[in-house]
């Protein structure tokens, strides 16, 4: 089934991959609005904070799943999309500017935290089930896989941002930790991909509205 993204638009699932991986980061806000075609589908079902992952006991309609999927992403993009741009604008820093040490640490501590927050939150909060298709259990543990998988990645940029150094001096081009975030949304996108394919069968994958 072909996805659909804001405004009808096809979507493909897997974009072109960059040879740069600085590339890759500055197009993270570019992969989140890609994201509004796959993400929602994830966000209804169910999670457990920490490490461990899996859906509700419960099942639900297909289509009341995804709804329900589209408002929760919704919260999520709007948390996340912050964070992101600070990641971005870091790199553009680092390529045209003189980056700061200080605030190059500061910037990414608090950019990763808003992350894994948002995204424990999401895990936490959005115990609503998986959708009842043929696969559908085995589609939203996979999708809390990717998930958790995912807020494991920012959270270990995290506790590095955390232990970059401080003060008024140029940061070293090391400092810079947005490919680790544009590499960590790669492997998620690849998670997703694969799930769609191996279990999203009987799912409306778009998150169109009215």
């Amino acid at each position: 089934m072909p996805l659909s993204g804001p405004g009808g638009r096809l979507t493909p699932m897997i974009r072109r991959r960059s040879s740069s991986t600085y590339s890759q980061a500055t197009r993270v806000p570019t992969r989140w609005r890609w994201v509004t075609a796959v993400l929602p589908l994830a966000l209804a079902f169910a999670g457990c904070g920490g490490s461990q992952a899996g859906v509700a006991t419960k099942t639900m309609p297909a289509k009341q799943w995804a709804a329900a999927a589209c408002d929760s992403f919704q919260r999520y993009n709007s948390a996340t999309k912050h964070p992101l741009l600070e990641f971005q604008g870091l790199h553009l820093e680092f390529q045209y500017g003189e980056p700061k040490q200080g605030e190059v640490r500061d910037k990414q501590t608090a950019a990763s935290e808003e992350i894994v927050k948002a995204t424990d939150r999401l895990i936490a909060d959005l115990n609503a089930g998986a959708p009842a298709t043929a696969h559908g259990r085995a589609f939203a543990d996979a999708l809390v896989a990717a998930f958790q998988e995912l807020r494991d990645s920012v959270n270990r940029v995290h506790s590095t941002a955390e232990a970059l150094p401080t003060g008024p001096g140029r940061a070293d081009a090391s400092a810079e930790l947005s490919p680790q975030i544009g590499a960590a949304i790669a492997q998620w996108q690849r998670q997703v991909e694969h799930d769609r394919k191996a279990n999203g069968a009987g799912l409306d994958l778009s998150c169109s509205r009215p």
